[in-house]
């Protein structure tokens, strides 16, 4: 996936939310991938300004912090009703802890 084509989808309605949710189902281990989107979230685009770009996804990125606080509970409470694994967990709480560092940087 290109940045060009991840820049677009990001500047789209709930565009941070898309791209995140799909690194999240992608199920992969390649931290490169999540690397890539965390650049592609926090450099603004070429015709941008830094500020309005911001401006842009900024509310985005706080919906996004709430809903992946939601998604927490809800593996939370899939595990401790075992309805999945401790591996899957780990698993889901890897990509999402990593997804939440590639945010606050973006924030700071």
């Amino acid at each position: 996936m290109s940045g060009e084509y991840l820049t677009r989808i990001l500047l789209s309605r709930n565009g941070v939310k898309a791209i995140v949710g799909g690194m999240i189902t992608s199920e992969t281990d390649d931290w490169r991938k999540f690397e890539m989107v965390g650049r592609v979230i926090a450099t603004p685009p070429k015709d941008w300004t830094a500020e309005k770009y911001y401006q842009h996804i900024s509310s985005q990125v706080v919906i996004v912090i709430i809903e992946i606080s939601l998604v927490i509970s809800v593996f939370q409470w899939l595990f401790v009703s075992g309805t999945i694994s401790s591996q899957t967990l780990l698993s889901y709480y890897n990509q999402i802890y990593f997804i939440l560092m590639v945010i606050v940087t973006f924030i700071t």
